[in-house]
């Protein structure tokens, strides 16, 4: 399946708190797979990815240096 970025919702930027999008095999927002790249919709912040710890546990990690 061919990657494309896709809306997620829950989370936001911490450069400018806007939307993030993540970089997925998924066909639906708000689903996506562990170590999807993660990037800011607005500021196009890159340094994220997605975490899975379970199927109703799943959050951006962003790197900041």
């Amino acid at each position: 399946m061919e990657k494309k970025w896709r809306l997620w919702p829950g989370d936001n930027c911490p450069k400018c708190g806007d939307e993030v999008e993540i970089f997925t095999a998924s066909d639906e927002d708000g689903l996506g797979y562990d170590g999807d790249t993660a990037r800011c919709v607005e500021c196009k912040y890159d340094k994220g990815y997605l975490s899975v710890e379970a199927l109703d546990s799943c959050f951006i990690n962003w790197v900041e240096f």
